[in-house]
């Protein structure tokens, strides 16, 4: 199988994030227009993997469509008018019917972030889920002007510091050439998460990547609603994998509370999120995942 063609970083910002991937398999040709930090030559790992390890399933099978790799996949309805299929890692009620979720980039590492290899940090967060928590409290930590919700997390979170630990940051500029994790005015690695006895997930500017990895820690995640669908969304069921928490955070205080005030459901909630993780949110899913999307929008040439 090939998959050539040059990147083209130099074109205008308004193709920049999107990739393009045209052909019969297994000529394809790929036109990368460079996307924010190492999210394309991630996902393209993704992508070829996955072409190479189900080549008999996409035999004779043409291909037109973009790769969105912005946060929020509503970005993308233009170009869902000039290709048959777009595939982003979410999609909204906003979206056109022909943008489909895929699995994300960080299945093939975001090592910006600390993440070199999925399987080894989703593992790594399961080891240390099994230790018993040092914080009685609902942790969260990350970037609060990506969205107005994050600053509010965090005004809730210093009036209920019994209840909660929730640290704003920023990354700062990288120090080295090298794509190592980028230095930040504050960091706690994701294993480190499970010192906690329960987790929260939120929007950013749009989907939130890390939910996926929250959840191998089999402690119990609070989700604030948000209209960001990953793949795996439609299996999640509230209550048994995860705490539901309305988009204006009204009712998070009540649901903390709840979990916290009760052992056996926060032991069921914990059971809940490592089962769904274990069944949804490995890397081979994910690789599956992407053959049957590929399979379902690929036309017989």
């Amino acid at each position: 199988m090939s998959m050539s063609a040059p990147s083209e970083p130099g074109e205008s910002g308004a193709n920049k994030g999107v990739i393009r991937v045209q052909g019969t398999f297994p000529d394809l040709q790929v036109k990368d227009r460079g996307g924010y930090q190492s999210r394309h030559p991630a996902t393209l790992s993704i992508l070829r993997e996955v072409f190479l390890t189900y080549a008999p399933d996409f035999a004779g099978l043409s291909f037109d469509f973009f790769l969105c790799s912005f946060d929020n996949p509503e970005s993308c309805n233009a170009l869902a008018d000039v290709v048959p299929h777009v595939l982003t890692y979410s999609v909204t009620d906003a979206c056109r019917p022909n943008i489909i979720a895929v699995p994300d980039f960080i299945y093939g590492g975001w090592p910006e972030a600390g993440i070199t290899d999925y399987t080894a940090t989703a593992a790594a967060i399961a080891e240390a889920g099994q230790q018993p928590p040092q914080q009685d409290k609902v942790f969260w930590i990350g970037n609060p002007l990506m969205d107005e919700s994050r600053l509010r997390l965090l005004e809730i979170g210093q009036e209920h510091p019994d209840l909660m630990e929730f640290i704003g940051m920023n990354w700062l500029p990288p120090t080295t050439g090298t794509d190592t994790r980028l230095p930040a005015s504050h960091y706690v690695s994701l294993p480190d998460h499970a010192a906690y006895s329960m987790l929260l997930d939120i929007r950013g500017a749009g989907y939130s990547g890390r939910l996926k990895l929250l959840m191998q820690a089999g402690r119990p995640v609070f989700l604030v609603e948000r209209p960001f669908r990953e793949f795996f969304y439609d299996q999640l069921r509230p209550f048994e994998h995860y705490v539901p928490v309305r988009a204006d955070l009204s009712d998070l205080v009540t649901r903390v509370a709840e979990v916290k005030a009760s052992p056996e459901l926060a032991r069921k909630l914990g059971a809940g999120a490592a089962a769904f993780a274990a069944e949804y949110l490995t890397r081979a899913y994910a690789l599956r995942y992407w053959r049957d999307v590929l399979v379902s929008i690929g036309k017989k040439a």
